[in-house]
């Protein structure tokens, strides 16, 4: 089984990624988007959500937050279902990944990680002086 366009795209806007959007507090959730071949979705496949504050930690040891079924939550695009799923954001950097999950042959390979609230970037050389 795989996941098509395995990177999770954000339905973010595309200034998502720079600081001008973290002069407030971050958002309180965001919509997690991406698409299936439509010809492999089946009554016994579901989508698994994870997330984690740190790429370091595996990604058998992220948090699960949230399973549904590939009958939902879904809008039909072409010869793919686009999958959509509402996750809650937290304060600092948080990341994300997905499993297609069937109820007899198992679990996907974990997709591509996606992110939101990236940390501030320092844009100039950091100087040091005695």
């Amino acid at each position: 089984m795989r996941l098509v366009a395995a990177l999770l795209l954000l339905a973010l806007p595309a200034a998502a990624q720079t600081n001008a959007l973290f002069v407030g507090a971050p958002a309180s959730s965001c919509v997690l988007a991406w698409n299936y071949p439509a010809s492999e979705v089946h009554s016994n496949l579901s989508f698994t959500v994870y997330t984690s504050p740190s790429l370091s930690i595996p990604h058998t040891n992220w948090i699960a937050v949230t399973n549904f079924s590939s009958l939902s939550n879904s809008v039909a695009t072409a010869s793919n279902l686009q999958f959509t799923v509402r996750v809650p954001v937290w304060y600092g950097a948080q990341f994300w990944t997905a499993t297609a999950d069937d109820t007899f042959w198992g679990k996907s390979f974990f997709a591509q990680d996606a992110w939101t609230n990236p940390l501030p970037r320092l844009h100039n050389p950091l100087k040091i002086s005695r």
